[in-house]
């Protein structure tokens, strides 16, 4: 059983993350906190080695400092480098290079779906949702988290809190 919620506890954080980002662009601190707050609880459960664990933060501070790079010129948002950071720690230094790549592939076809959706006239009826419509008209926003979780979700299975 307690297994079952370890495995779970990953991407359930990361679906919430980018369910957030995508309605409000916004990622609540208190679901990045939870992700990182929760990993050395679940590193300990699974038994991670201290050194694998140390190296999964070097890298996940490393992530942070050029997130807040990034950030300090208008190219991330702070929930954004957060989650990006948060994230790393569950997948550790082994697949850290594949999961920014992959948050850069998932990131450019997120733009892409995103300018073509922008370009068609929006329905009467989508105007009322308040969400749509503000993915609709923030032209110059996108909710990078959308793409930061689905390659975080992609390489779950490579992690060692996954079950499958």
């Amino acid at each position: 059983m307690f297994s079952s919620v370890i495995s779970l506890v990953y991407p359930a954080l990361l679906s919430v993350a980018a369910v957030y980002d995508l309605t409000s662009f916004k990622i609540p601190n208190r679901v990045t906190a939870a992700l990182a707050v929760a990993w050395p609880l679940c590193a300990l459960a699974v038994g991670i080695p201290f050194t694998m664990a140390l190296s999964s933060v070097a890298f996940a501070f490393g992530i942070l400092a050029a997130g807040f790079a990034l950030f300090a010129i208008g190219k991330l948002g702070g929930g954004d480098v957060k989650l990006l950071a948060a994230t790393t720690l569950w997948v550790g230094p082994a697949l850290a290079l594949e999961f920014v790549l992959w948050t850069m592939i998932f990131g450019g076809g997120l733009a892409f779906a995103l300018l073509s959706f922008r370009r068609l006239p929006l329905p009467v009826n989508v105007m009322s949702t308040g969400w749509l419509f503000d993915l609709y008209n923030r032209k110059k926003d996108m909710p990078y988290g959308v793409a930061i979780a689905a390659s975080g979700l992609m390489l779950w299975s490579k992690t060692p809190f996954s079950l499958f």
